[in-house]
């Protein structure tokens, strides 16, 4: 096999041989069984992967076993023999071979990995040796031996399909991304429905899950673009259906709303769990309400919800969890419960059209990249409840221009928490707090602000026209504030907490050096007792 890399194992005059690579000009490859005397019996991980040149390959029999990725995305390999010897066809061997029309599985192969064969687009038939006692295959779609467990849906097969009746289990990525199965008939057999078994079949519109089925494994209908319902048996105990979403029979947990669903939803009163992935990838949903009866969101529940606009969180949830939100990058207004403590990782990672999120008092923990690549966003603040910060939190957020913490130092604070922002970013914290270091912490510029508070004497209907309380960089001025007496009352002036008296009235503070407060004094606007007596005399004398 000129151009081949490779390794060898063993000792004391037993070596084997394994296939690391190749890098020959020949597109009709062999494996041989021997290289210098010594058995090939492994064609290793990511051997081949990517070669473009290879269009066949006659695999030896001393070859036992093809590890993961070995010939991914070989797109020109048409034809691979797999021959008696082999026993182990590890996950992702043959991904991604996009013109392999036909694999054979020999009699000796005992393990087939999920994904084996996946993205093989024009792949159209998976047969077995009638001899293989593990595997079996029917009309092209691979099974074990008793064809009790649907394997592998060959993704090449186009039009309509029923399972058959000795089904009961559809096994993890079955059907993984056959696009062009157009409408699919579980059988009344089928217990079993595995993770991502129907994962982005998008030529599916609707699907009917049997009385039979028992267990539904996560993201069992992902990023099913063309799926407007998911219905289920009535006589079904463990699962129920309503406008076209999966729930459990009690329907207190959404399980999956199906990819082509379109504009708002708002989840019913009632339901408690949000489950895995449960609107992940429903590309046209625009905006969810989410009620206060919901106590749990798991894991990536709108993952790629690409047109997700707004999300209204009623719920008293603890935390925003892993990718909750992750590329959704049209998500512009979400209310977030001040019952939130945790913001976990990735949970808004690339969600750029983000451009103002307010952080609840409530959270004290912000998450590994859980901002990561929020282009949008050009300022945060961080308050004063936080504690820790994780790395990458806000990395890329190319218009981040400043973070204002509210409290004192995090004592956790990451790695490249603020890296990649924008090229005047600058850390601000409030005059007093602790942690903090000037002119640069933790390798960010920074600058103390001081605080300056505006408020009445207590005098009942005074008010106040403008912000009332601000953060000021040294050196500069406060916005004007103006002070409104209530009827019957006038304003005497203002009174510092460092002693100084104003009488502008609206005030504008020049030249900030120093935290302060300032008093807006009030007196009321009557004529004395004395001067109400002596008018009505003067009066008199004057007649």
């Amino acid at each position: 096999m000129a151009g081949a890399t490779l390794k060898r194992t063993g000792g004391g005059g037993e070596y084997k041989v394994t296939i690391t690579g190749y890098d020959g000009d020949e597109g009709d490859v062999t494996i041989p069984d021997t290289i210098d005397g010594a058995p090939v019996t492994t064609i290793g991980y990511q051997a081949l992967m990517g070669n473009t040149i290879l269009t066949s390959v006659a695999i030896s029999e001393t070859v036992e076993t093809i590890e993961s990725e070995a010939f991914m995305d070989c797109i020109n390999l048409t034809r691979v023999t797999i021959p008696d010897g082999v026993t182990g066809i590890e996950s992702f061997a043959f991904s991604g071979c996009k013109k392999l029309p036909n694999v054979t599985i020999s009699s000796t192969v005992t393990t087939i990995e999920e994904d084996a064969f996946a993205l093989c687009t024009m792949l159209e038939n998976i047969n077995v040796n009638t001899a293989n006692q593990n595997y079996s295959s029917l009309n092209g779609v691979l099974f074990n031996k008793l064809q009790t467990k649907l394997v592998t849906y060959p993704e090449g097969k186009t039009g309509d399909y029923s399972i058959p009746a000795s089904v009961e289990t559809i096994g993890d990525s079955a059907f993984s991304t056959c696009t062009g199965l157009n409408s699919i008939t579980i059988s009344n057999s089928v217990t079993t429905i595995g993770e991502a078994a129907f994962h982005a079949c998008t030529g599916l519109t609707t699907i009917d899950i049997p009385e039979s089925v028992t267990t539904l494994g996560d993201s069992a209908f992902l990023d099913c673009s063309g799926l407007t319902a998911i219905g289920v048996h009535a006589s079904n105990v463990n699962f129920s259906s309503s406008g076209g979403v999966l729930f459990n029979k009690e329907k207190t947990e959404l399980i999956a709303c199906p990819g082509g669903k379109t504009g708002a939803y708002s989840i019913p009163a009632g339901v408690t769990t949000l489950g895995i992935g449960a609107f992940a990838a429903c590309k046209k949903i625009t905006t969810v309400t989410i009620p206060t009866s919901v106590t749990t969101i798991e894991n990536r529940v709108f993952l790629n919800c690409k047109n997700l606009t707004s999300v209204n969180i009623l719920a008293s949830v603890t935390e925003l969890p892993y990718e909750i939100f992750y590329g959704c990058s049209r998500l512009t207004s979400i209310t977030i419960p001040d019952s939130v403590a945790t913001i976990e990782a990735e949970a808004f990672y690339g969600c750029t059209g983000l451009t103002d999120f307010t952080i609840p008092d409530s959270v004290t923990g912000i998450l590994y990249s859980a901002f990561h690549g929020c282009t949008g966003l050009t300022r945060v603040t961080i308050p004063d409840s936080v504690t820790t910060i994780e790395t990458y939190a806000f990395y890329h957020c190319g218009n981040l221009g400043a973070a204002n913490f509210l409290g004192n130092a995090p004592d956790t604070f990451g790695t490249d928490v603020f890296t990649d922002c924008a090229a005047d970013f600058t850390i601000t914290y409030l005059s007093g707090k602790t942690g903090f270091t000037t002119p640069a912490w933790n390798g960010y510029p920074s600058v103390m602000l001081y605080i300056v508070t505006f408020q009445t004497d207590g005098t009942a209907g005074a008010t106040l026209n403008g912000s009332t309380t601000q953060q000021v960089m040294p050196g500069e001025d406060t916005t004007p504030v103006e002070a409104v007496a209530p009827t019957g009352y006038r304003l005497t002036g203002w009174t510092a907490s460092n002693g100084a008296t104003y009488s502008d009235n609206p005030l504008k503070i020049k030249n900030i050096t120093t935290n302060l407060t300032l008093t807006a004094d009030f007196v009321k606007d009557g004529k004395s007792a004395i001067s109400s007596v002596i008018l009505p005399l003067l009066l008199s004398d004057n007649e």
